[in-house]
């Protein structure tokens, strides 16, 4: 099972994959910054990300806010 957090700001992503077993991981994170020029939205920053991941094993998805 994979879990996805997410950190919006007002022109940035942050993004981190943890694999959840006998212990917590980090399998993957990074920052998208300058949403608005590098892409239109913050919803197709999250589109552009998620291509890298295997959607059936994320379980969960977190939002800081």
């Amino acid at each position: 099972m994979s879990i996805l957090t997410i950190n919006c700001g007002s022109s940035s992503l942050k993004f981190s994959l943890y694999k959840t077993g006998k212990f917590i991981e980090c399998e993957k994170n990074g920052v998208i910054e300058k949403i608005g020029e590098t892409f239109k939205n913050h919803e197709e920053a999250i589109r552009h990300i998620m291509k890298d991941f295997d959607k059936s094993k994320i379980k969960m998805i977190v939002h800081r806010v």
